[in-house]
């Protein structure tokens, strides 16, 4: 099934199309068609109801004139396309700008009516304009009431002056700051921004998104050593909250506002310092600067509560209503307001917090205050819209393994649920698909929210899929440890917070080891051995682990073992022949057959009858790898069917690993058996395909023009460079590249 976008998503071309426009018509901006503050004072509903009207009546001309366009015989979809082109032509504030001059005062009419935050531009500009925003504010969301309320503070300062269209912060954003859709919205926003003001503190260092987003912004830092080629540089404000900064940090720490000299002044007064520090070099990534100015919130007539309205995204008034639902005391309620407390600060706020910085000096209405906002919360996790909450409460289930997975990832997806559940494990994926990514997340949450342990299959597909994106970000909000198995080395095709998500995740590289041994690494990591068995040498086994389970970023970071080197070492067959050593003589005919038609056959003739010894000799490694280069090279896989040989491991192993690879199978029936043979695996795998009966000496001669001419077809359509059979091949490497082959 094909990948589902997000509806309304917009590309990245379009993106940085908007930006660079925004960026170019800057400068060209006429302030005289700017309203003033007694303007947008005035603004009221009347107002804002003339402006629908005039949207409406030009909505209804656009219409007319793409039905008349339409009856021309002119392409109504590439007409509004071509449209879209002329407008983000034309600089913005000029005379004939009209549309844009309706759309400003629109949104400050709007701001005026809805907003109750001096600062809350966000609501009233597009989403698809929110996400362009220049600058990115970037704290810890788990950091103290005091810490909240200075970064609230300074933010609205900044807005205040000029910023408020430029700066992204999530308080102001309609998604809940608790969410996993706000989660993902930071981490995509933190990818295309122009600057960010980081607030870094020992919370900060200890939150798990900032650690995310730390990673992002210092590999796009502009002023990092060596990050000349970076192709989105982002230039980074901090204000040092902490008294050492980690060794990752350090690069920051000659710029970095140090305020520990500031420590006994106000929340005020150490807004002021930063914004006096850092305003006019913020000025030069804010390319909406001043363009609005932020009013001041109006009061509503009555205070009503919206018990529904998540807590983190209160307003002031909404805390207000919240404390006369329960009678609270008047002074507390006079204290809240008057220290501007919203619910962004009020989720954060212990007792401490309301006795030395709000003065509210009685035990008992302490102790009300906080239980009653824990009894709302609570009373919102109920929620059927908050389904994400209840999962992140969920209870978790030992040996419950969840694996994210492409849908085109499927095959190895099965057969590594097969060696999982062999090991008592419950394995898990996606089931539905859905209409929307909520739907998506929502449908799948239950077994994902209560595994233990999750699975990331990294491959070619699975770098650029929406379904491992959306599904990746879901489970590290939900905190669960992850694990990736590696099949194929993409990680240059993940996004940025994919990298920094997955980086320091240990990692199993199927690509270049053995299916079987990468398998038990990846075991051993999920449920660790209690008892060693006897005949494994307990240090030697656990170096071997170790060595298996490496990060993420360092193995992708190791060149890996170039196809071309081993196509130097040993020759490409066009075929395998997978047989039994009680037909040899046979197979060697057939494969003098084969070879003077052209194809070239890999066969292991002198050691054929000693494949099971064999896998116990320390050359094991070295006759697997042949093995698995040779079956991963073929054009097709020649299965040479004897009563023995459908009962003998090598047969399920050969024929799991050619499935695995998507490799045609061609069985030739050297000896007569009733078909399809028995065997569950076996018989699953040879039931629907056709058999080139073989079984005595007539119809062995009759029939090798057969074979050839089977064959032919495969090796016919076969193209080395064909980039859909690399990525088989990669996985199948990882997959069966234990089965021994003969």
């Amino acid at each position: 099934m094909d990948e589902e976008k997000t509806p309304g998503e917009p590309t990245d071309e379009s993106e940085e199309a908007l930006e660079l426009d925004e960026v170019k018509t800057d400068g060209n901006v006429d302030n005289r068609n700017l309203p003033g503050l007694q303007d947008l004072k005035s603004n009221g509903p009347e107002n804002s109801a003339e402006n629908g009207e005039e949207e409406e009546k030009g909505e209804k001309n656009n219409r007319n004139i793409v039905n008349k366009n339409g009856a021309n015989g002119i392409d109504s979809g590439q007409t509004d396309l071509d449209a879209t082109h002329e407008q983000l032509e034309v600089p913005k504030g000029l005379p004939n700008d009209k549309e844009n001059s309706r759309d400003s005062i629109s949104e400050n009419a709007s701001s005026t009516e809805g907003s109750n935050e001096a600062t809350s531009p966000t609501k009233s500009v597009s989403p698809r304009r929110a996400k362009r925003r220049a600058i990115f504010v970037s704290y810890a969301p788990e950091a103290s009431f005091l810490e909240k309320r200075f970064i609230s503070y300074t933010t609205k300062e900044l807005k205040n002056i000029g910023f408020c269209d430029d700066i992204w912060f999530d308080k102001d954003d309609s998604q809940p700051i608790e969410s996993p859709s706000c989660y993902q919205q930071r981490l995509e926003i933190v990818e295309k921004c122009r600057a960010a003001v980081m607030f870094l503190s020992e919370s900060y260092f200890n939150s798990l998104i900032c650690c995310h987003e730390g990673r992002i912004l210092l590999n796009r830092d502009e002023e990092k050593e060596g990050n000349e080629e970076v192709e989105k540089p982002v230039k980074l404000f901090c204000i040092n909250l902490s008294d050492k900064l980690p060794q990752e940090y350090k690069q920051l720490a000659e710029r970095a506002l140090n305020l520990s000299k500031y420590s006994a002044s106000s929340v005020a007064e150490l807004s002021s310092v930063v914004v006096g520090k850092f305003s006019e070099a913020l000025e030069k990534y804010a390319p909406l600067f001043g363009l609005r100015i932020p009013t001041p919130p109006r009061e509503p007539d009555v205070l009503k509560l919206d018990r529904k309205k998540p807590v983190s995204s209160w307003n002031i008034h909404d805390v207000q209503a919240w404390l006369a639902s329960f009678k609270m005391q008047a002074h507390c309620a006079l204290s809240f307001e008057e220290n501007e407390i919203d619910g962004f600060l009020l989720v954060s706020m212990k007792e401490t917090d309301m006795e030395n910085h709000l003065n509210i000096d009685s035990r008992v209405a302490r102790k009300k205050l906080l239980q009653e906002a824990k009894k709302i919360q609570e009373e919102q996790d109920q929620l059927k819209g908050n389904w994400y909450l209840k999962c992140k409460k969920s209870k978790v289930k030992e040996d419950s393994v969840y694996v994210i997975c492409d849908p085109s990832d499927a095959r190895f997806y099965h057969n590594l649920r097969a060696d999982l559940v062999q090991k008592n494990l419950k394995v898990f994926k996606h089931e539905r698909l859905g209409q929307s990514r909520e739907e998506f997340l929502q449908v799948n949450s239950p077994h994902l929210a209560s595994s233990s342990h999750v699975i990331v299959l990294l491959s070619t597909a699975a770098a650029t899929s929406l379904f491992v994106y959306n599904e990746v970000l879901f489970a590290d909000w939900l905190g669960k440890p992850l694990v990736v198995a590696m099949t194929a080395n993409s990680w240059d095709k993940l996004r940025p917070n994919l990298q920094a998500i997955l980086g320091s995740c240990p990692a199993v590289n199927f690509q270049d080891n053995l299916y079987e041994d990468s398998v038990a690494i990846l075991l051993y990591r999920l449920k660790p051995f209690r008892n060693m068995p006897a005949v494994i040498l307990e240090q030697e086994f656990l170096d071997r682990m170790f060595e298996g389970l490496k990060p993420l970023r360092v193995m992708a970071a190791v060149p890996e073992m170039s196809s071309v080197e081993m196509e130097d070492t040993s020759p490409r067959p066009n075929l395998f022949l997978s047989y039994h050593w009680d037909v040899q003589n046979k197979v060697q005919e057939l494969v003098q057959f084969l070879e003077s038609h052209g194809f070239q056959c890999w066969t292991d003739v002198s050691n054929a009858n000693k494949r099971h010894a064999a896998s116990k000799s320390p050359t094991h490694e070295n006759s697997q790898s042949q093995i698995q280069r040779n079956i991963k090279a073929a054009v097709a896989v020649v299965c040479c069917v004897t009563p023995k040989y459908v009962c003998s491991e090598n047969c399920i192993k050969d024929l799991s690993l050619a499935e695995s690879m998507n490799k045609p199978v061609v069985p030739v029936m050297l000896q007569w058996l009733a078909w399809p043979p028995e065997g569950g695996r076996v018989r699953r795998i040879l039931a629907p395909l056709q058999c080139i009966d073989m079984s005595n000496d007539s119809l062995f001669k009759r029939n090798l023009s057969t074979v050839e001419s089977h064959l032919s077809k495969f090796a016919g359509s076969h193209n080395p460079r064909d980039t859909h059979v690399i990525e088989h091949v990669r996985i199948a490497r990882n997959q069966r590249s234990t089965k021994s082959v003969i």
